[in-house]
């Protein structure tokens, strides 16, 4: 078992498991309150569904292969990523074959993606944050100390 690390003040201390953007997010609303806030992620950093893999000359994004915003508060989110130029929409050519002919999708649907990684706005997020990566949680325990 790893214990958590010193405990800096007096507010509760909360661990929290997975650090894609709603663990990312939680994280960020809980150290704003006040709170001390440690996430564990099993991967090897933040990202969740939002991952990137690499190779010598290639990257491919998989998982989430973009994301779309209908909610205000999502909207602003992603537009603060935007300007932060970790994020943008993303310009696809969509449609679909009807037999042989192309017809182009009309739908008026925003898809976002992260730059230059889908991986991008998570990194974002977890500045700042204590993000320990590589670990896989099996247990939670309860001890007089919390």
């Amino acid at each position: 078992m790893t214990p958590l690390p010193p405990h800096p003040h007096n507010s509760p201390r909360i661990a929290l498991v997975g650090a894609g953007l709603a663990g990312l997010s939680c994280a960020t609303a809980l150290q704003a309150a006040g709170h001390s806030v440690v996430l564990f992620e099993k991967s090897r950093g933040p990202a969740g569904r939002m991952s990137t893999r690499r190779g010598e000359d290639w990257q491919c994004d998989f998982g989430a292969q973009y994301f779309v915003a209908r909610d205000p508060a999502f909207l602003a989110e992603v537009q603060r990523w935007s300007d932060a130029g970790v994020a943008q929409p993303w310009k696809l050519r969509l449609g679909s074959f009807e037999g042989s002919r192309w017809k182009p999708s009309t739908t008026a649907l925003v898809r976002h993606v992260g730059v230059p990684a889908m991986t991008a706005p998570a990194y974002w997020l977890a500045q700042g944050l204590q993000v320990h990566a590589h670990l896989t949680v099996q247990t939670l325990e309860r001890t007089v100390d919390g």
